[in-house]
């Protein structure tokens, strides 16, 4: 997905922060976002890996298949400068 405006990143958030606790779309959304992680914001980035952390470590990520899926976006780098 080319994330071009903030259109784009508004539905690309949304779909992250609706994944993030369901076991059927964890595979799709988390690819989408290693393949667009350039297009998204240094912030958006680091919201992101956040938010992850913080559902795994509160037990919202379905299971372990679920954890291999986001650990993928966990190893994309984080631009610095984000503010």
């Amino acid at each position: 997905m080319k994330i071009e405006n903030d259109a784009d990143r508004l539905v690309m958030l949304s779909a992250f922060r609706y994944a993030i606790g369901r076991a059927f779309l964890t595979s799709v959304i988390s690819l989408v976002i290693v393949e667009s992680c350039d297009d998204l914001t240094p912030g958006d980035q680091m919201l992101i890996h956040k938010e992850i952390k913080q559902a795994v470590s509160n037990g919202k990520v379905a299971d372990s298949v679920d954890c291999a899926f986001w650990d993928k976006v966990l190893e994309l780098p984080i631009e610095e400068n984000s503010w």
